[in-house]
């Protein structure tokens, strides 16, 4: 019995440690979102002259419209007083993001350049050619369109080993 109530607890532990976390980026699609598998998605649209956030947390969703927020008055709020804190920790802040960003695992990476100049786009067609390898597709586009595919994935777990080593 004790078995089954662990089991039960853990799981859904373990699950959120695990999932995935995967960003999406997609210029031809129009396709920005952060989804964690399962739990959480957010995603950006571009709808009549708006950009509206999509917000989906399990069965609970919600529309943000950016640019309305954006334009309404704020109403001040009373101003917080100084408090007086502790020193705290120093912490090495560029290691903490060098391990942060090697965390993550870069799954796709294509992009399609245009400068709109011929000799520009003409010298980095060999640099773009030596830096191609599996998930890095660097390619170079003379018909005046440039797009990125790019997909990021991480792990919770992965974050807080980062942090807290």
């Amino acid at each position: 019995m004790i078995l089954l109530i662990s089991l039960f607890v853990l799981a859904p532990i373990v699950w959120i440690l695990f999932s995935p976390i995967v960003l999406r980026i997609d210029t031809r699609k129009d396709l920005y979102w952060l989804r964690w598998r399962g739990i959480a998605l957010f995603q950006l649209k571009w709808l009549d002259d708006d950009l509206v956030l999509h917000l989906r947390v399990w069965f609970w969703k919600k529309d943000f419209h950016l640019l309305d927020s954006l334009l309404e008055p704020r109403t001040s709020s009373a101003k917080k007083k100084a408090s007086k804190r502790k020193p705290k920790r120093k912490r090495n802040w560029k290691r903490l993001g060098t391990r942060l960003l090697q965390s993550f695992t870069v799954k796709q990476f294509d992009l399609k350049l245009d400068t709109d100049d011929y000799v520009l786009n003409s010298y980095l067609y060999p640099i773009f050619s030596l830096l191609n390898s599996k998930p890095w597709q660097l390619g170079i586009n003379y018909q005046g369109q440039s797009s990125l595919q790019l997909q990021i994935e991480n792990r919770l777990i992965r974050l807080l080993k980062a942090v807290l080593l």
